[in-house]
């Protein structure tokens, strides 16, 4: 490695965890990584200037927690106030790719960043995602340029948007000065933590099936992401097994029906909850496994559905309790 990181553990990033966070660091840490999170409104902006980071990076604009920022606009004004609380010549890492990078690049001007470093596969970013792809195995194998220089990383992680996620964090290295080369085989350390896509076999009646469990949360863009990396897994049967996702106030139907294209692109769709239900009326027939109103209701009907050599992803806020589905699976076999 680098040298000591001191990370955030868990959700850390509210006005308690941040906090938190900075008072447990050693005095020997190198680095520090800070999450700053947000549900309202001017949360980030204190938080931000409460760890006076010497680079802040923003993963991306998207629709989590839209219900209480009033639609994208506010959330990209929120997220980019995290650039007031750079150090004087700080560095900005933004995401290239997102329709808000404008906005995001004047806020960080606005707020004295004395660099500003970008990510994605847009053909302009400094940090660029070349190719991604999901092997045989249930890994992300991803390919970059990092400021000229061409890396490749696999990680123990089955996701596209981990992918995404790497390339920042390439991005954050590169704005630290640190070497591309010996930063991008790091990642094939990383694991995701409970519920955020480890993919795992479970016992089926005659074989195995892959388990994907991303259960601890979702909104909209990660939603459409796990879709998507299920989409192209190789392999037999495709089956997506989604919670309500939260949050969304007067957006939630409208999110949770647009979600209909992108899970029908699975061989076998089943949903919990009253959102959801949304969603599985735009089903064609022959793609709809069970809706359920909880989780608790709808884990048997999976169980019963399950075959050696499918691939299942099981997705939903926190509140849908979908982990109950990912226990039921797991223990079956067990």
């Amino acid at each position: 490695g680098f040298g000591a990181t001191h990370a955030a553990v868990a959700s850390y990033n509210n006005h308690w965890g941040v906090p938190l966070t900075l008072a447990r660091m050693p005095a020997a840490s190198a680095f520090a990584v800070i999450e700053i999170g947000m549900n309202n409104p001017g949360e980030i902006a204190p938080l931000a200037r409460l760890a006076r980071p010497h680079v802040v990076a923003v993963t991306t604009i998207g629709e989590a927690h839209i219900g209480h920022l009033g639609g994208l606009e506010g959330i990209a004004e929120e997220k980019g106030s995290i650039a007031r609380g750079l150090l004087p010549g700080g560095t900005a890492v933004l995401p290239r790719d997102n329709a808000y990078f404008g906005r995001l690049r004047e806020m960080a001007v606005e707020s004295g960043a004395g660099r500003i470093l970008t990510f994605g596969r847009d053909a302009g970013a400094e940090i660029r995602l070349l190719e991604a792809s999901i092997t045989r195995d249930g890994r992300t194998r991803a390919e970059y340029a990092v400021l000229g220089t061409r890396v490749e990383v696999r990680m123990p992680a089955l996701g596209l948007h981990h992918a995404e996620n790497a390339c920042c964090a390439l991005a954050v290295a590169a704005a630290l000065g640190l070497d591309a080369l010996r930063a991008a085989p790091a990642l094939a350390g990383y694991a995701p933590g409970a519920g955020r896509g480890a993919p795992r076999d479970i016992a089926v009646a005659g074989g195995t099936a892959l388990l994907v469990d991303e259960s601890y949360n979702a909104a909209p863009p990660a939603m459409r992401a796990a879709l998507e990396t299920l989409a192209q897994r190789p392999g037999a049967r495709r089956i997506a097994v989604l919670g309500d996702m939260r949050e969304l106030g007067e957006f939630s139907a409208a999110l949770h029906a647009g979600l209909a294209p992108a899970a029908a692109r699975a061989d076998l769709v089943f949903c919990c909850g009253p959102e959801m239900a949304r969603l599985y009326a735009l089903l064609p027939a022959a793609k709809r496994g069970a809706h359920a109103a909880d989780s608790a209701a709808l884990a048997p009907l999976v169980q019963a559905a399950l075959r050696p050599g499918d691939t299942v992803l099981v997705k939903g806020a926190l509140g849908s309790r979908m982990a109950v589905i990912v226990r039921a699976l797991t223990e079956c076999g067990a």
